[in-house]
C-alpha cells in the first residue's frame, strides 16, 4: 500500500506518538503525529520531496493539527490548504498527504 515503515509509542493513556513513511510518485514523504485520543494533535513532516513555496511545511502542519483521525477530513484540509497557498509539488497531493498521516494513526 506505499507504506514503508511504521512504528508508535504511547506516552500517556490516550496519547501517542506514531511516525510513518509513504512513497508518493514525487518522492518519499514522513510523517510523525501526536495523537490524543482520536485527533490529530501535532504532526510534523519530512522527506525527499520538493513542495513551493519553500517554507509552506509548518502551515501545512497547523493546518491539519487538530484534525479527526479521518482521512477524508485530512484530505480535505490538505486540499484547502493546497489551494490556499497555491502549493506546488511535483508528484506529491493532498491524498499522499492524509495517506502517510492515516498510515501513522493506524500504526
Amino acid at each position: 500500500s506505499g507504506g514503508l515503515r511504521r512504528r508508535g509509542v504511547k506516552i500517556a493513556e490516550g496519547l501517542h506518538i506514531r511516525e510513518a513513511a509513504h512513497k508518493a510518485r514525487g518522492g518519499l514523504i514522513r510523517a510523525t503525529i501526536r495523537t490524543r485520543e482520536k485527533t490529530l494533535d501535532d504532526v510534523t513532516f519530512s522527506g525527499d520531496f520538493f513542495i513551493y513555496p519553500q517554507d509552506s511545511i509548518p502551515g501545512l502542519e497547523s493546518a491539519l493539527a487538530g484534525s479527526p483521525l479521518d482521512e477524508q477530513e485530512l484530505h480535505y484540509r490538505s486540499t484547502g490548504f493546497w489551494e490556499e497557498n497555491q502549493i506546488q509539488a511535483p508528484g506529491l497531493a493532498p491524498a499522499d498527504v492524509a495517506t502517510v498521516v492515516m498510515q501513522a494513526a493506524e500504526g
